[in-house]
């Protein structure tokens, strides 16, 4: 009886262990995915729509889209934020940023309100690190054209330059 009841103790002892050990490791990935130094990005240039779409399914491309750039940056356990452009026929600017809009209602489940008014200095309100990270963003430098987007936390800004067809969508969780 002694036997199985320092057999039954050591058995205690290795399970409380290993479930020390899993809570280490649960503990360390909970810090990691905290911290802002466990961020991560990534980038895509001149892709056609499907590569875009292959490079990341949460791009909210209209069917006429091409050379898309995106640069994507996650941080924490739920930051995303995603940078895009894409160009489209000049006939079908509007269009395209109406894709965008509804594309991201019927994705995050929620009807937004949406703003739309010329390209104005202040809807350039992004993080002050974009510019030196990504090149090809430049949605401040539209001449002609018009802004569409939310102040909600999570959703879509699109900025569409309506000499170029080019548009650029601010995107986050």
């Amino acid at each position: 009886m002694a036997h199985y009841s320092s057999v039954h103790r050591m058995g205690i002892i290795h399970a409380n262990a290993k479930n020390m050990r899993l809570m280490s490791l649960l503990l360390m990935s909970i810090l990691t995915a905290c911290n802002p130094a466990a961020e991560s990005s990534r980038s895509i240039a001149d892709a056609t729509r499907s590569g875009a779409l292959t490079w990341s399914d949460g791009l909210y491309l209209p069917p006429l889209a091409t050379n898309v750039y995106g640069y994507e940056k996650i941080g924490g356990l739920q930051d995303l934020e995603l940078f895009y452009s894409f160009k489209v026929p000049l006939a079908d600017v509007e269009a395209a940023v109406d894709f965008v809009t509804k594309a991201c209602e019927k994705s995050m489940k929620f009807s937004y309100t949406f703003e739309k008014t010329s390209t104005l200095p202040s809807t350039y309100n992004w993080p002050h690190w974009v510019k030196s990270t990504i090149p090809w963003w430049k949605a401040d430098k539209i001449a002609v054209g018009f802004y569409k987007g939310t102040s909600e936390s999570y959703g879509v800004r699109a900025w569409a330059d309506t000499r170029t067809g080019t548009i650029f969508v601010y995107q986050t969780d």
